[in-house]
C-alpha cells in the first residue's frame, strides 16, 4: 500500500476560471477529492508549489500560502501558516494561527466547488470515517 498526494490543475475553456483538484490517498485508497476555483491567475507569473505532510496536517503551498487538510477534520483551503516550536523538527507540529484559520474559512466559503466530505450521494454506505469525526 502507498500514500500519495495529488495536486492537479484541471483544463478549462478560454475565459473560464481554472480549477484546482486535490486528492489524498492513504494506504492506496483515495476518493478524497476537493475542488476549488483559483483566486489567482497561476499563468500570469511564476509560482512556487510545495507540500508539507506531518502527523496532524497536509499542507499544499502556493507562494507561501497553504491549502490545508487536517488529519482530524480533513478540511482544505488556502491560508498562511505559523510555526510552533518543536524539538529538532518544527514542521512536525506546524499549525495555523487565528488569521490563517479565518483565511481558510473564507476560501472554503467562496472558492470550494466540491468536497468529498459532504457528498452523501457518492458514499451511499456512509461518509468516510474522517468526515464523521468530531
Amino acid at each position: 500500500m502507498w500514500d500519495e498526494i495529488d495536486f492537479e490543475f484541471l483544463g478549462n475553456l478560454s475565459g473560464d476560471p481554472y480549477i484546482l483538484q486535490t486528492n489524498v490517498l492513504s494506504q492506496g485508497k483515495g476518493n478524497r477529492e476537493q475542488q476549488f476555483y483559483l483566486w489567482f491567475d497561476q499563468t500570469a507569473d511564476f509560482h512556487t508549489y510545495s507540500i508539507l505532510w506531518n502527523p496532524q496536517h497536509i499542507m499544499n503551498f502556493n507562494d507561501y500560502n497553504a491549502w490545508v487538510w487536517s488529519s482530524a477534520t480533513s478540511t482544505s483551503s488556502c491560508s498562511s501558516t505559523s510555526g510552533t516550536s518543536g524539538s529538532n523538527n518544527p514542521w512536525l507540529s506546524e499549525e495555523l494561527d487565528k488569521n490563517s484559520q479565518d483565511r481558510l474559512r473564507w476560501v472554503l466559503k467562496n472558492y470550494m466547488i466540491y468536497n468529498y466530505f459532504v457528498d452523501s450521494k457518492r458514499f451511499l454506505h456512509g461518509l468516510p470515517m474522517e468526515c464523521t469525526m468530531d
